[in-house]
């Protein structure tokens, strides 16, 4: 065997999870049609449900957000759903889309974070530079009154703690599909 051959390893190596969370929700939101993406579930209360579709197109976003944060970039125009304005804590949809247009959503996400999976591993527990920015700005509206101090406690984040977010809010918002269309529309779901 050669010795001068190495091995990068990189964050994909090391954090494997990203890409198993993310097959999982791949395969639960190619399950959407259009009827599907648009149906609400029933509310006892009479409260807002986000649809099948914009839980989907939620988790899409979510992945543009964390890799914006990363990278310092704004993600702003990729949202398909609009950040709450008010308390109410509702993302309302920011544009029409059909269950094509969220899968591709998704698609376009996963080809970003690729980027950062091939990052070598000693740049795992770094903050980047977009991190810094980032957390730069969140300190500034802090200090006007605007975002909460007690978030700013850890400091700039990495991408494994980034990742780690984004897997967690994944990983909720999928389990809820799934409950959701295996309950009202007998769909299931080979997940184990």
């Amino acid at each position: 065997m050669d010795s001068s051959a190495q091995v990068t390893l990189t964050i994909a190596n090391a954090f494997p999870a990203y890409r198993w969370n993310a097959d999982l929700t791949d395969q639960v939101v190619s399950k959407l049609t259009d009827e599907l993406a648009a149906w609400r579930p029933p509310s006892p209360d009479g409260k807002w449900q986000f649809s099948l579709g914009e839980i989907a197109a939620h988790i899409a976003d979510a992945a543009h957000m964390f890799y914006g944060q990363l990278m310092g970039e704004e993600m702003d125009d990729r949202f398909f759903l609009k950040f709450p304005e008010d308390d109410s804590g509702i993302w309302k949809p920011a544009r029409e889309f059909c269950a094509e247009d969220i899968q591709d959503h998704l698609v376009r996400a996963r080809k970003m974070w690729e980027e950062v999976l091939a990052w070598p591993i000693e740049d795992a527990h770094a903050p980047t530079k977009g991190s810094i920015k980032h957390f730069e700005e969140l300190k500034k509206l802090a200090y006007e009154g605007k975002y909460p101090k007690e978030n700013l406690v850890n400091g700039p984040p990495n991408p494994v703690r980034v990742l780690g977010a984004m897997i967690s809010h994944e990983a909720s918002h999928r389990g809820a599909m799934i409950a959701l269309m295996r309950s009202f529309h007998g769909i299931d779901f080979d997940t184990d």
